[in-house]
């Protein structure tokens, strides 16, 4: 009966079913792509975490500075000390020590 069917419709209307094969090719090629576009996207995270770390350790480090800063500086006013302290020198002998 099928064969009375295709007899019935032009070469150009019958449709060609896909094989398992080509099913099966097609399904493996997605699940590499899949794969690598996978890895790409746990690079990204990780690339991500590491930035936002850093963006918050040096607001952190700013926030320290500038918290040093303001403490240097009420104590010289409480104390009448004329000479100012430079942070930057506070952090380099700070970091020799440790």
């Amino acid at each position: 009966m099928q064969t009375a069917v295709a007899s019935r419709l032009s070469p150009s209307k019958v449709r060609r079913a896909f094989s398992l094969v080509e099913l099966m090719v097609v399904t493996v090629i997605v699940v590499i792509l899949a794969g690598l576009v996978a890895g790409v996207v746990v690079k990204a995270v990780e690339a991500s975490r590491t930035s936002t770390t850093l963006t918050t350790m040096e607001i952190i480090k700013s926030g320290l500075n500038k918290q040093l800063q303001e403490t240097v500086d009420a104590t010289k006013k409480n104390t009448g000390c004329k000479s100012r302290i430079d942070v930057r020198q506070t952090e380099a002998s700070f970091s020799r020590n440790n």
